[in-house]
């Protein structure tokens, strides 16, 4: 996993020259090919006699480079070109192809020596293709030394040469969580509403977060139409979880207990709570419409995209401040799913405060999103608004906008009330939170992290929603 970088960089492996014009179509006329050692890389360099194209009105032209490592299956990488542009592509684990440039009549691809498995010779050739029009030439196979990517440090004691950086291909867990809860409940009672899988064992995944999985089992009207039809348990493995996420490595930045960020300190693994809580709450939020008051129209309080975070222009300050239970002074939080905090100036213009909390550090939740979560009926819902028409869609700082205002009547009108209405939802939850091991035993100081983010998850519901919530973790669910 540990790569040296510039001894070797651009000394050449071997390289190969042809006639030119000795194929009908100059776009496939290969004049010269060179292979060098780029370090953690191959370079692979081909020239033609003419410029390589960025797209042809038909089929498909494939301009590739072969290569052979022994006992090792063949490769074929290389760059594709066809009426919707250029692609590369490759075989092998990840990464194989790590980038291409074309400059004119050249075109390069960076090969990774992760293909390589430690050989110290490879054979190669190439050629290019239009796919049922013509085809040139295959050099013979040629063999070629590499210096292979790998160090072993302990026989060098402990040093390398030149730049040194980390590249691993890490096991991939599917995001789909489904098929992790499914795995999970085959070993485990199943009875969590909530299930937070983590691995002690690095993924592939390079920020180690993911999806949630929205809402499970349970409908529930007024809120959505996702909500409303949610996705059977059986695909879950569980007939009472209500949402999970996807798999993540405990041990990753995110879920440092302390650090720093945007010049605070923060504790109590506020940036992995954050995002349980961000992907959590996307059970039940943000789907919501309301019927603009000034136009009358139905409009969605959601932005681009998913469509499942509120817009940048929806004013949604949360309801409690979270700051004391994981910063070290104060910032102004919105919604964890989103959304603003808009200050009026009372002239047509907004500005947007200092919005630290996002998914930086523990954002709570809005009035709009602990009725949706039937916490709290539409009486204790407080208007808000919407900004219309902002001067240079510049979220940033100060923007002249419309003030639309935003009434929970408004959005009852067009969603519908919520069913169970916010007297008769359930307000206690059972949380698993599940450490996946690939040793007998788990690593224990990752075990150890593993339940303090499983304590700390009730903690965030409970401050968010002032205790409305309560979030109970099951015994001996960190395992």
């Amino acid at each position: 996993g540990l790569f040296h970088g510039l001894n070797n960089r651009g000394r050449t492996l071997d390289a190969a020259d042809d006639a030119v014009g000795d194929v009908a179509e100059p776009v496939l006329d290969i004049t010269r090919v060179e292979i060098m050692d780029n370090g953690s890389t191959l370079l692979a360099r081909m020239t033609l006699a003419e410029d390589v194209p960025e797209r042809v009105a038909d089929g498909e032209i494939a301009y590739r480079f072969i290569l052979g490592f022994g006992d090792y299956d063949d490769c074929q990488l290389g760059v594709s070109v066809t009426a919707n542009g250029r692609r590369s592509g490759g075989c092998g684990p990840a990464p194989a192809v790590v980038g291409y440039r074309v400059q004119g009549t050249t075109l390069e691809i960076q090969i990774s020596k992760t293909l390589f498995h430690g050989a110290d010779r490879f054979s190669w050739n190439a050629d290019a293709v239009w796919w049922g029009r013509a085809h040139d030439q295959v050099f013979e196979d040629r063999t070629a030394p590499v210096d292979g990517a790998d160090r072993d440090l302990g026989a060098t004691g402990g040093a390398v040469n030149g730049n040194v950086f980390e590249v691993f291909h890490y096991p991939v867990l599917s995001k789909d969580a489904s098929q992790v809860t499914s795995f999970i409940y085959e070993r485990a009672s199943g009875n969590d509403e909530i299930a937070v899988p983590l691995t002690d064992f690095r993924i592939d995944d390079l920020f180690s977060q993911g999806p949630g999985s929205g809402p499970i089992n349970a409908p529930i009207q007024g809120i959505g139409r996702w909500q409303a039809d949610p996705t059977p348990g059986e695909r879950y493995g569980s007939d009472n979880l209500l949402v999970t996420v996807s798999p993540m490595f405990v041990g990753a930045p995110l879920w440092a207990e302390t650090g720093v960020a945007e010049g605070r300190t923060f504790h109590n693994f506020a940036r992995g709570v954050t995002w349980v809580a961000h992907e959590v709450t996307h059970r039940w939020v943000a789907s919501l419409q309301f019927r603009n008051p000034q136009s009358g129209h139905i409009e969605s309080l959601t932005g681009e995209g998913c469509r499942c975070h509120w817009s940048e222009w929806l004013h949604v300050p949360a309801v409690h401040s979270m700051w004391p239970g994981y910063a070290s002074e104060p910032y102004t939080g919105a919604s964890v799913n989103g959304g603003s905090v808009w200050s009026d100036n009372g002239d047509g213009t907004f500005t947007k405060k200092n919005n630290s909390g996002g998914l930086a550090f523990p954002a709570g939740l809005s009035a709009i999103e602990l009725y949706a979560m039937g916490m709290i009926p539409p009486d204790e819902v407080p208007d808000t608004f919407l900004l219309d028409a902002a001067d240079g869609k510049n979220p940033l700082g100060t923007v002249r906008a419309t003030k639309v205002p935003v009434r929970i009547e408004d959005i009852v009108a067009v969603m519908g009330p919520r069913a169970p209405a916010a007297d008769a939802s359930r307000k206690e939850f059972r949380l698993g939170v599940y450490l996946l091991h690939d040793g007998p035993t788990p690593r224990p100081n990752l075990l150890e992290h593993a339940a303090g983010v499983a304590t700390e998850i009730p903690k965030y519901f409970s401050r968010a929603t002032d205790g409305r919530m309560r979030v109970v973790l099951n015994p001996g669910s960190a395992k």
